[in-house]
């Protein structure tokens, strides 16, 4: 993500805000001196996407994935349900990771 200082982005602010609008995703840095924490630039649907993942994240809730056709394993069912269990665990981690580095 690119970080520039409060001057610059409000002279770049209708670059800055196209950038953002067209790539998905897509924020920038502004820092102020005067501030104690910097402040971001991107779109309203980003801000939601992020909004919603740490509601889901603080509810337990992550998405999980959809199976189509059909599947077979040597399992028996406990070690099926341990191993299913082990892959959520493994995905809310990610997820976690992922919004740590977000948040910076």
């Amino acid at each position: 993500m690119e970080a520039i200082n409060i001057s610059d982005a409000r002279r770049r602010l209708p670059e800055l805000a196209k950038r953002v609008a067209r790539t998905p995703g897509a924020a920038v840095i502004i820092e102020h001196r005067d501030l104690g924490e910097r402040l971001v630039l991107t779109t309203e649907g980003r801000m939601r996407y992020l909004e919603t993942l740490v509601e889901q994240l603080r509810a337990g809730r992550t998405r999980g994935a959809g199976v189509a056709g059909t599947a077979s394993t040597e399992l028996d069912a406990d070690a099926l349900g341990d191993a299913l269990d082990a892959l959520r665990r493994s995905g809310s981690e990610e997820a976690a990771a992922r919004l740590a580095d977000l948040a910076g």
